[in-house]
């Protein structure tokens, strides 16, 4: 994430049901959580902030380890980062792992396509409905699908082939209600090797 492309988190975040000025802080407090100075952000947060809790720390100034550590940065709470019965958590759509600076629209989620700037709930699913079938191969068949709102999104996707994934799982025994989730994020190496650089169960999976 960066301040060019920042947008697709705000829209993601209001789209699962956090007010649009929580939003605006999360994103910012983010950037501000990144990068080395001390000044923040129109809505964000640094060290003068931190500084002030019961419990003090200071912006870390680099990057992220673990999505969890989302729940450092101003406005996070852990309903937006792991989801509550009406609404899905962030932790669900995100990853701190791999560098791309693209979205990937053969693998990203419903949710994550609609958060692109102007791309329409149809178009998502047009797009969603196409991959079933086969994968897109070029920016060429994602123009053919979106149209005019092409030109929006552009320069922040991508259809290039991923190398890392995150799964999620859950499973149930007999008739109870909750089950035991893991999530795992790995790397598919040349000739289908493969490399686990997160774990983690029980987990908070999709519901």
């Amino acid at each position: 994430m960066n301040d060019g492309n920042k947008i697709i988190l705000d829209n993601l975040l209001v789209s699962l049901g956090v007010p649009k000025e929580t939003a605006d802080t999360i994103v910012d407090s983010a950037l501000d959580w990144m990068d080395k100075d001390v000044l923040h952000r129109l809505s964000g947060a640094e060290d003068d902030y931190y500084q002030t809790l019961p419990n003090p720390y200071r912006a870390k100034n680099g990057p992220f380890d673990t999505v969890e550590e989302l729940l450092l940065v101003k406005g996070m709470t852990p309903d937006i980062l792991f989801g509550t019965k009406e609404h899905k958590g962030l932790i669900h759509f995100v990853t701190v792992y791999g560098d791309a600076s693209k979205i990937n629209v053969n693998f990203a989620a419903k949710e994550i396509i609609m958060a692109l700037p102007g791309v329409s709930e149809d178009r998502a699913a047009r797009i969603i409905d196409q991959r079933k079938q086969a994968e897109l191969k070029s920016l060429d068949d994602v123009r053919g699908i979106m149209g005019g709102e092409y030109s929006n999104v552009s320069s922040c996707i991508d259809v290039a082939e991923s190398i890392g994934y995150t799964i999620e799982s859950t499973g149930y025994r007999g008739g109870a209600g909750d089950g035991h989730g893991i999530r795992a994020t790995l790397l598919v190496r040349t000739g289908g090797a493969y490399e686990y650089i997160y774990y983690k169960t029980p987990a908070e999976t999709t519901k």
